[in-house]
């Protein structure tokens, strides 16, 4: 089975997260909200995915049940700073999909745990993980590239529309070669 590589899962999470956003704005009565405030509840709301590649998943999976906290995700010290910290998404994360792969686990004889780790991470999480300010920055982001496109997408019939020249003529000749080198080297 081929699992997706990280970066098509980034672009995928972005494109559900926007639509998240998209979603919260519909639905609500407040026209006040502001920009962080989408990108908290869209962050909160259930995502269809946890976008993580299975083999950084299982990584995750062995090095917690073994207890290791890896020193490319602390951030310092403060055990209340790092990701692994049990309030930050990182973890919630973590216990979530550990939890979800011993219930399947349990429920299902036999299964071993990297195919109930594919199933859950085919199936959807509880919400996007994202910390209150990357679901901000993050939803500022995919805003202006959203509208970047649709004003490309606005301004292309009338680009299309005009003819192409063949040859578009140079404002000043080209000198010759050794002209040119001439040039340089003075």
């Amino acid at each position: 089975m081929q699992h997706p590589s990280s970066c098509n899962l980034a672009t995928l999470r972005d494109r559900d997260f926007l639509a998240a956003c998209r979603r919260v704005l519909a639905g609500q009565r407040r026209t006040d909200l502001t920009a962080a405030e989408v990108a908290r509840m869209a962050a909160n709301s259930p995502a269809p995915s946890y976008y993580l590649t299975y083999e950084y998943a299982r990584r995750m999976l062995s090095e917690r049940r073994r207890g290791m906290i890896t020193s490319r995700n602390t951030l310092g010290s403060d055990p209340s700073q790092s990701p692994h910290h049990s309030g930050s998404p990182i973890e919630r994360r973590r216990e979530e999909i550990a939890g979800k792969v011993k219930t399947l686990m349990e429920r299902t004889p036999g299964l071993k745990m990297g195919a109930a780790l594919s199933r859950v991470l085919a199936g959807p999480a509880s919400s996007f993980f994202l910390a209150p300010d990357t679901a901000r920055k993050l939803f500022a982001t995919l805003r202006r590239g959203s509208a970047a496109r649709r004003h490309s997408q606005s301004v292309a019939p009338h680009l299309s529309a005009r003819p192409l020249r063949s040859h578009t003529p140079l404002r000043r000749p080209l000198l010759p070669n050794s002209a040119a080198g001439q040039l340089i080297l003075r």
